[in-house]
C-alpha cells in the first residue's frame, strides 16, 4: 500500500494540485477561464510532467541518501525547486517565450511549484507514517 501511495496516489494528486493551480492562477490574474484551453493545457502539462516526476524522484532519493533530519522541509522545497528544469526551457522550446518571467509563463510556474509542494508533502507524510493510518 506505501507503494502505491508513493509512486500512483502521489504523483496524481501532485498533477491535480498543480493543474487547479494553473487555473486559478489565470482565473485571479486575468480574469479568465479555460474553457476551450483545457485539452490543451491538459495534454502540455502530463506530457512535461512525465519530464518531471522523475527528477521529483530523483530528488527524493538524494535527500534520502544525504540527510537524516528536516526531510519534510527539504523535500518540499527541493520539489518545489524542480519547476526550473521544465518550465522555462522546455515551455521556451514548445511556444517560443523567450523571457523567464513574462507573464504568459507565470501559470505554468505556478503548476509546478505547487505540484512540487504537494509532491514533497505527500511523500513525506507517506514515507513517514504507516499508510494504513492516513488512508
Amino acid at each position: 500500500m506505501r507503494s502505491f501511495c508513493l509512486y500512483i496516489v502521489t504523483p496524481i494528486f501532485a498533477f491535480i494540485g498543480g493543474l487547479l493551480s494553473y487555473i486559478l492562477t489565470v482565473k485571479l490574474g486575468w480574469d479568465e477561464s479555460l474553457n476551450g484551453d483545457i485539452r490543451a493545457v491538459l495534454f502540455w502539462g502530463s506530457a512535461v510532467y512525465v519530464i518531471v516526476v522523475p527528477f521529483y524522484y530523483g530528488v527524493i532519493y538524494f535527500i534520502d541518501r544525504r540527510f537524516e533530519k528536516f526531510k519534510a522541509l527539504l523535500y518540499i522545497i527541493a520539489c518545489m525547486l524542480v519547476f526550473l528544469i521544465p518550465t522555462f526551457p522546455i515551455l521556451a522550446l514548445i511556444f517560443g517565450i523567450t523571457r523567464p518571467f513574462s507573464l504568459e509563463i507565470i501559470p505554468f510556474y505556478s503548476f509546478f511549484i505547487s505540484s512540487g509542494f504537494i509532491f514533497g508533502l505527500l511523500t513525506w507524510i507517506f514515507k513517514r507514517n504507516n499508510v494504513h493510518t492516513v488512508m
